[in-house]
């Protein structure tokens, strides 16, 4: 790899890691949970909305419980939600979806991340959760995190409650024809007004 497209591909990388950040000191810590509550400004949402194709994000928070166990992993529980605004995949309606989830996950520091890959992934916690996040300088960023789990709940294929293939290829009742391909019904739906 040429080593200048290795820096642009790393610089696009951080530009699309400060979409949504919100850096946590571990400071402080210890068994006892701290909560915290986190909230995604307007111009945050569109970032966010722009950059996981989807019209629009609205309401997106999260409840965060931390605690910092006797290794030193800082162990969290995530609970989330946002209203996300996207097209149907077969009529182009647009769908407002509202998602709700959870999730848990370990925090490491480097020296105990290097642990954990020369342990090939069998590296086991108290807890039966994800891989886990980088601590970098005592810090954590829980909006990064927090986004790429709200990427993977919205739905990449989402339509409208009894569309489906079979009925976008059948025949259109007005016109009496059948339609080829998905294409041409969304081509026959345009021409409605």
């Amino acid at each position: 790899m040429h080593h200048g497209q290795f820096n642009l591909v790393h610089d696009l990388d951080k530009i699309i890691n400060t979409e949504f950040q919100r850096p946590v000191s571990i400071d402080g810590l210890n068994e006892v949970e701290r909560y915290i509550e986190i909230k995604a400004d307007e111009q945050e949402s569109e970032a966010l909305a722009l950059h996981f194709s989807v019209l629009s994000i609205s309401k997106f928070n999260a409840d965060v419980w931390l605690s910092l166990d006797l290794d030193q992993h800082v162990y969290a529980r995530i609970k989330f939600s946002a209203d996300v605004l996207q097209s149907c995949v077969f009529t182009l309606e647009p769908i407002l979806t509202s998602i709700t989830d959870g999730f848990e996950l370990n925090f490491l520091s480097d020296e105990q991340m290097d642990t954990y890959h020369l342990k090939d992934y069998t590296l086991e916690f108290d807890r039966n959760i994800e891989p886990p996040g980088i601590i970098t300088d005592r810090t954590i960023d829980l909006g990064a995190v927090i986004s790429e789990y709200l990427c993977l709940a919205i739905d990449p294929y989402p339509r409208i409650k009894g569309v489906d293939f079979e009925n976008i290829n059948s025949s259109d009742s007005d016109s009496g024809q059948t339609a080829s391909s998905p294409f041409a019904a969304l081509k026959q739906w345009r021409g409605k007004t």
